[in-house]
């Protein structure tokens, strides 16, 4: 017998900037309402005398929207102190989560049409009675007895849902991010304040400048300053951080090349985490609840929230100890003194060093390596893929021997560099690609959209999904450093263009004539893509700049642009492709038992889809389930709340939720074995440990589940660290 929980507290701090554990550490529950499976309503509020933990029957399993919240809340809260272990509840967000749903209760409910509705007037009455300056409870104001109202209609919408939604998979993997969420990331406060005063005085100081250099009242004011540049020679159709990031100040006027460098200066944001870090710290120093369940898609992989440590930039120096001491400080001029006047890109070089073990402990990192190449050769059964990994795991090499017809012991240094290309090469999530349909994220491309080449609009044969990679960002692109790209001399690898300074090739906006571009930034591990044949030319456009389609999925024309002969191109092709037939083929197998509602096959690790009037489901060998509402079949594949799912997002999304298993697996046997984990990022696992732990964490990692079969071969490699260093 479920019971169904809601509350409303109020405290000082902001909730949305802090997290659930640093608002409890101030919190007062104003109003607890509950129902014991169909019972009616029951309220509890402030002003009853009887406490709270004397009349709340949590001797049933608790359900709640954002579990987490009522859990922490209670447990914390000044006025209430009620500690209960996270097995003891369940949560109806997550659950909306893994079915892919929206994850508010309102949204939810609209989703799934329940009888019950969110009130939308609830908002109003959290300003006043949840938000400071608070209104005090008064059981004579219509106020607040509405607001008790609206936590009961939140139980009944609550207990609607639970019943529409399925079950909880995996609960025992939910109940250990739980943990994980509870237990402390500590921070270095003084690295943190350091910095923050640094950040504070160097944007004064640019705001300052620029109001001397423009004239302007406002400069922060990007109507303001966007009418200055362009009566200044700069032509720009809007601020945003990739447009003035992408132009070169030395273009300009020294007057407007000033402006222009502290601008850019201004638009990086790696500071605002010190302030995300700062704002989450609990009364220990330490940060908890960063990590989302299910949060990314419906893949079920982790997201990150407020300090985000999948998102920390790497920075554009080294964080060494002195580096740390110099922020410390808190001083400006000597940091510059130190470091030069790239201040943010300074800052932001520190920012994972924030991250630290407790004292006399270290912070132990381990990451699969490759994960989504071997799980992918796994599925598909690529035979010499996953022999390569078994044995050296040389992929690059094997690649290029192929391609080459030569042993893998004599691939030139040239010829790897072309397998890696073969293997990797591809643009950062989020850049834009221009289509026919207007400039459309890389992740969300789909067949039927036509791509730009500096010349037409040409077809292509569709996105392919290659992992978390490192990229830069140089001239407005982000994009992994061995993707080619046309500069003013020619065509090259981009991180050669970045290094030398060449100007990338702009292509226009669906029209206008090729020109050359107009600064080369580190930046942090993220989703990477590329695309299969884009046109004759074998090129489109992503963020203004002309690349190549790289990758052997593309024809001849691409693989000239990795520097191989002409007359040979097309051999290297059809070898490439011929070298990974199961993989290929995986990608419409998947598509045809998509469509009949049928196993992938049965020779394979068992991947098996069902479809119904309102879902297409897709269940992984972990016997989890991967849900596409309201999918609708079309000609290229389906589509599920407007979104368009093809055979290439179909793998895309098996592989990445298999490697997310693998992770939760590993999560389990590292509590078995008393590891401390702190937190994850994409596929990695970090703990607070003795050094003479990481052997055992990588061993753990490589520990296969009941559901995969020895010929997944996994590795995985760590290091010891004094603060945080990898993501």
């Amino acid at each position: 017998m479920p019971i169904h929980v809601d509350i409303e507290s109020r405290s000082y701090i902001d909730l949305t900037k802090a997290g659930a554990h640093a608002y409890a550490e101030d919190a007062e529950v104003l109003i607890c309402c509950w129902a014991v499976d169909d019972g009616e309503v029951e309220c509890w509020t402030i002003l009853d005398d009887e406490p709270l933990s004397k009349v709340l029957p949590l001797d049933h399993k608790a359900c709640a929207h954002n579990s987490q919240f009522e859990r922490v809340v209670l447990a914390g809260a000044r006025n209430v102190k009620l500690h209960t272990e996270p097995e003891a509840w369940d949560c109806t967000a997550t659950r909306a989560r893994m079915m892919n749903l929206p994850a508010s209760l309102a949204d939810a409910a609209q989703a799934l049409g329940l009888e019950h509705q969110k009130d939308r007037r609830g908002q109003a009455l959290i300003r006043k009675f949840s938000i400071p300056p608070f209104t005090e409870p008064d059981p004579e104001d219509k106020d607040w007895l509405d607001f008790i109202d609206y936590c009961k209609q939140d139980v009944e919408v609550e207990r609607e849902l639970s019943r529409k939604l399925k079950k909880m998979a995996q609960p025992e993997v939910w109940y250990q991010d739980q943990r994980i969420n509870d237990r402390a990331i500590y921070l270095d406060g003084a690295l943190i304040d350091g910095a923050i005063a640094i950040d504070t005085a160097h944007r004064e100081r640019c705001m300052s400048q620029l109001r001397e250099l423009t004239g302007l009242d406002n400069p922060n004011s990007t109507a303001q300053l966007q009418g200055w540049l362009n009566n200044n020679g700069v032509e720009i159709e809007d601020m945003r951080k990739a447009t003035i990031q992408s132009l070169n100040p030395s273009d300009y006027t020294p007057e407007v090349a000033e402006v222009l460098t502290l601008r850019q200066q201004l638009s990086q944001t790696s500071s605002k985490k010190y302030h995300a870090m700062k704002v989450s710290t609990c009364s220990d120093g330490a940060a908890r609840g960063i990590l989302q369940y299910y949060g990314a898609g419906n893949t079920g992989r982790w997201a990150g929230r407020r300090i985000q440590p999948q998102n920390l930039a790497r920075g554009t120096v080294k964080a060494t100890s002195t580096l740390r001491d110099t922020i410390k400080t808190g001083d400006l001029d000597w940091l510059e003194t130190l470091y030069g006047d790239d201040v943010q890109g300074v800052l932001g070089s520190a920012l994972r060093s924030a991250l630290i073990p407790p004292k006399g402990q270290s912070i132990l990192i381990s990451d699969y390596s490759a994960i989504e190449a071997r799980v992918l050769a796994w599925l598909a059964g690529e035979e010499w893929v996953l022999e390569e990994f078994r044995g050296d795991g040389k992929i690059y090499e094997a690649t290029a021997a192929k391609m080459y017809g030569v042993n893998k012991a004599d691939v030139t240094k040239a010829q790897r560099q072309n397998g890696k290309g073969a293997t990797l090469g591809c643009i950062a999530e989020g850049e834009g690609v221009l289509t026919n349909k207007g400039i459309v994220p890389i992740e969300s491309v789909t067949c039927d959209m036509l791509l730009w080449d500096g010349v037409e609009f040409v077809g292509h044969d569709g996105l392919i999904f290659k992992g978390y990679q490192e990229v830069i960002e140089y001239e407005g692109l982000r994009a992994t450093r061995d993707h080619i790209v046309f500069t003013s001399e020619g065509e090259c690898r981009f991180d050669h263009a970045a290094e030398s300074g060449k100007r990338l090739i702009q292509s226009g906006s669906g029209g206008e004539t090729l020109r050359v571009a107009g600064g080369h930034n580190p930046r942090e591990k993220v989703r990477v893509y590329d695309i299969l044949n884009a046109g004759p030319r074998h090129r489109f456009t992503v963020s203004g700049r002309l690349v190549h389609n790289c990758g052997f999925g593309g024809g001849a024309g691409a693989v000239q642009a990795f520097g191989i002969e002409g007359s040979i191109a097309q051999k290297v092709v059809t070898d490439w492709r011929a070298a990974n037939p199961n993989i290929r083929k995986y990608w419409y197998d998947c598509m045809r038992a998509a469509k009949r509602g049928s196993v992938v096959n049965p020779k394979l690790p068992r991947v098996e889809y069902k479809r119904n009037r309102s879902w297409l489901m897709c269940k992984l060998p972990s016997g989890r389930i991967l849900y596409y509402p309201n999918a609708r079949p079309t000609d290229n594949g389906f589509e599920s709340n407007g979104r368009k799912i093809w055979h290439g997002i179909l793998v895309e999304n098996i592989v990445q939720a298999v490697a997310r298993d693998l992770l939760a697996n590993a999560l389990m046997e590292c509590e078995k074995e008393g590891l401390d984990v702190r937190f994850t990022i994409h596929d990695e696992i970090v703990c607070y440990g003795d050094p003479d732990q990481l052997p055992l964490l990588e061993e753990v990692m490589c520990r296969l589940p009941e559901w995969a079969d020895e010929n997944l071969p996994l590795n995985a490699e760590g290091e010891v660290a004094p603060w945080y260093l990898k993501g």
